[in-house]
């Protein structure tokens, strides 16, 4: 509160419709530091993502991003389509991500890829939803 006026410090909504916020108090001092952010539709590519801030008496602040990471991929496609949305997604802060994204390719090609992210998101979506798709124009 500033002048005995309400200020909106954070606004979240899911895109999707699919996901739940809470606000916690995590050092237990009756005061709010932290939000926890959920989410697991199609707009996180159906990977379940937790993402956790903390409050430092201005704003949230990303602190950490929990990804619940499927089984490894067991062909070369899945490998492939895994690494690409991984990267597509760009989850900060998240030790799950990067430790499978060290797996899946042991060398930084990060702009090899000739498409954009849009699109590259857009085919893994309708993958996913098992709605076939076209990279193609």
């Amino acid at each position: 509160m500033d002048d005995n006026e309400l200020n909106e410090i954070l606004y979240s909504a899911s895109a999707t419709g699919a996901g739940r916020d809470e606000i916690t108090d995590f050092n237990n001092d009756g005061k709010i530091d932290g939000y926890i952010k959920n989410r697991w539709s199609y707009d996180v590519l159906y990977y379940p993502v937790k993402r956790i801030y903390g409050y430092n008496e201005e704003e949230f602040v990303l602190v950490k991003t929990e990804v619940d990471m499927p089984e490894y991929p067991t062909g070369p496609e899945e490998v492939v389509k895994e690494y690409v949305a991984l990267n597509v997604l760009e989850f900060q802060k998240s030790e799950e991500v990067e430790s499978r994204l060290d797996k899946l390719c042991s060398k930084d090609v990060k702009g090899v890829i000739d498409f954009s992210y849009e699109q590259l998101f857009e085919f893994l979506k309708l993958d996913k939803m098992g709605l076939g798709s076209d990279l193609c124009c």
